[in-house]
């Protein structure tokens, strides 16, 4: 496996044939919080489309139909901004796992 940090901001690119396209995959970013069981997940999709877009997503447990938040952006700045928002509230996820384990140990759905 070969991993590669570098910053791209996709305005910045011009052609369409820029290599560094490459660079933007689905599997851009994945951290995971044991204690709390919750998953942050970055990419961009459609994978090296110059016509794409950063999608990122707060899941608790794997559960990736009822992310707790999502965004779909073109910018970069905009998507680390959402990302340390994100990693910041670790209350609101406290609050949405006990949430959905109440409704889970009650035989209840989330909605």
């Amino acid at each position: 496996m070969v991993n590669n940090l570098c910053e791209i901001d996709p305005p910045q690119l011009e052609a369409r044939d820029d290599p560094r396209w490459e660079y933007l995959e689905e599997d851009l970013l994945a951290l995971r919080h044991e204690l709390l069981g919750a998953t942050l997940d970055a990419g961009w999709y459609p994978s090296m489309d110059p016509d794409g877009a950063f999608k990122a997503e707060l899941l608790v447990g794997d559960d990736w139909q009822s992310p707790l938040s999502t965004l779909e952006t073109r910018s970069l700045p905009e998507l680390a901004a959402w990302i340390e928002a994100r990693l910041q509230d670790t209350h609101a996820i406290e609050v949405e796992v006990a949430r959905r384990r109440k409704l889970e140990s009650k035989g209840g759905s989330r909605q």
